[in-house]
């Protein structure tokens, strides 16, 4: 006859026993069981002790449980303003593939530089390049007159493209360097020589330093250098440039640019550009020649690219005023194999030396590349 008393026994042992074995094997189960933690851990390692596994495995269940228990305790202690960061952050980086729109953007703001041949791309290009530009200037008294200039970077041998010759034009009013009239500049002379070196050169900064000569009577002498750095704003493409130039003539001087960009409809590109110049000459402590733009690009085809700009100018001493107002529309097409390309702006002036009566001005300009890939 079975012994009831000695076959209760012997199951309540295995139950026991299979209790133990299972808190080895999965210590989360151990947040269901009402005991406290010490009366839990203590009859489970004296079970462990006496089943087939491992001290490895005890150690690691240990360690897996106690990690659970931290990130319990790290999610409960994290704010709400913390949880609501970590939430917007998981949004732009998944539906609105933050990096990937980031990208799509200063591609395109780049093509786009590239087409207008922009001062930046001048700039940072490590590769050697000839640039020539001649250009036309209809105004409102039917004067008209005519200019060119030039851009030579010539990258030297052997220092992995971080010295480079460069040789320029004295720049004039008419610049390509920003949509519409600059202001107070006065035209230069004299052509600039300078040994460029670039300091660091990333996707995100890039830095150089460029000590350089203007060729004139007398010389002038200068020391100049450039910060870019880029980055991600939301769905803009954010830019800030820096300058620090030192001359001869002028003293010291520097130049403060920060200009977002963002596309849409594929084929439009949005820049704001604000601006800050000032030198030790022209400028009185404190003055500075301000800007601000709004420039509408569209890439009409393939070869072809319009633009509307409108900005104003103006000065900070001695107290805040403007200057100057502008908008212009520009069409620039390339006419042969990416190398040759012609220009028209028609723009509207409207100064505060002539009342602010409004000036038009037609410019027609012809540019020509040679090398890096006609930039």
């Amino acid at each position: 006859m079975i012994n009831l008393n000695e076959y209760f026994k012997n199951l309540l042992v295995s139950v026991c026993f299979i209790g133990g074995v299972s808190a080895c094997v999965s210590p989360a189960v151990s947040e269901q069981i009402p005991p406290s933690e010490e009366t839990f851990h203590t009859s489970a390692e004296t079970l462990c002790k006496s089943s087939p596994f491992t001290e490895n495995n005890m150690k690691r269940a240990k360690e897996d449980q106690n990690q659970q228990h931290q990130d319990d305790r790290n999610i409960n202690e994290e704010s709400l303003a913390d949880k609501s960061y970590r939430l917007i952050g998981a949004i732009f980086e998944g539906p609105f593939r933050h990096s990937q729109v980031s990208h799509i953007i200063e591609n395109y703001s780049q093509r786009i530089d590239y087409f207008f041949g922009k001062e930046t791309i001048y700039e940072e290009s490590t590769e050697s390049f000839v640039s020539l530009k001649a250009f036309t200037l209809y105004d409102r008294d039917d004067a008209l007159s005519l200019d060119g200039r030039f851009r030579v970077k010539l990258n030297l041998p052997r220092t992995e493209d971080r010295f480079q010759l460069q040789f320029a034009s004295p720049d004039n009013q008419q610049s390509e360097e920003t949509e519409g009239y600059q202001g107070t500049q006065t035209t230069a002379s004299g052509v600039k020589a300078s040994l460029h070196y670039v300091l660091q050169r990333t996707r995100r900064w890039n830095v150089s330093i460029s000590p350089g000569i203007k060729l004139r009577t007398p010389p002038d002498s200068y020391l100049k250098l450039r910060i870019r750095r880029s980055f991600g704003l939301v769905a803009w493409d954010a830019r800030i440039i820096q300058s620090f130039e030192w001359h001869d003539a002028t003293g010291y001087g520097s130049r403060s640019t920060f200009i977002l960009d963002r596309t849409f409809l594929d084929d439009f590109l949005f820049r704001l550009k604000s601006e800050g110049y000032r030198n030790e000459e022209e400028f009185a402590h404190r003055d500075f020649q301000i800007s601000q733009k709004a420039v509408l690009y569209y890439q009409w085809s393939s070869r072809s690219v319009i633009s509307a700009a409108a900005g104003l100018y103006g000065k900070t001493e001695p107290s805040w005023q403007d200057e100057r107002y502008f908008c212009s529309v520009s069409w620039r097409k390339n006419i042969h194999k990416g190398f040759l390309f012609l220009e028209l702006r028609p723009q509207v002036d409207f100064a505060r030396e002539n009342d602010f009566r409004g000036d038009l001005s037609t410019t027609l300009s012809l540019e020509v590349l040679y090398g890096a890939q006609y930039l």
